[in-house]
C-alpha cells in the first residue's frame, strides 16, 4: 500500500496554521459592572479569579457577531456571584476558528 509523503515545509505550515492565534490586551479598569452602583457602597474584600467570556464564531475570516464587552462582563460577575468587578483587564483572543473577547478580573465585590 502506497501512504502519501508530504514534505517538511508543508507539514511545518500545517502544524503551525493550526495552533496560531493572536492575543493582546485591549485595556484595564479598576472598577468594571453591569449595574447601577454607588461607588462608595463597593466594599474591600477578598479576591478571587475568574474569566468573563464573549465568543463570536468566524466563517473563514467574516465573524458572525461582534465580540461584547457587557456579555463578558455579565458573565464574569455570574461565576463570582458579585455585583461590581474591580482590577479588570480587558483583552481579546483570536483563533483560527474562534474569537473572543474576554474579561479577566480578580477581586469581585
Amino acid at each position: 500500500m502506497f501512504a502519501p509523503r508530504i514534505s517538511a515545509p508543508a507539514l511545518l505550515t500545517l502544524v503551525l496554521s493550526a495552533v496560531t492565534g493572536c492575543t493582546g490586551t485591549t485595556g484595564h479598569l479598576a472598577v468594571a459592572s453591569t449595574r447601577s452602583l454607588d461607588l462608595q457602597s463597593i466594599p474591600v474584600g477578598a479576591r478571587q479569579h475568574v474569566v468573563g467570556r464573549s465568543c463570536i464564531h468566524l466563517i473563514v475570516v467574516v465573524p458572525t457577531a461582534m465580540p461584547n464587552f457587557g456579555d463578558a462582563i455579565t458573565d464574569a460577575l455570574q461565576q463570582a456571584g458579585g455585583q461590581v468587578l474591580t482590577d479588570v483587564s480587558i483583552g481579546y483572543e483570536i483563533r483560527y476558528v474562534p474569537a473572543e473577547r474576554r474579561v479577566r478580573q480578580s477581586q469581585p465585590s
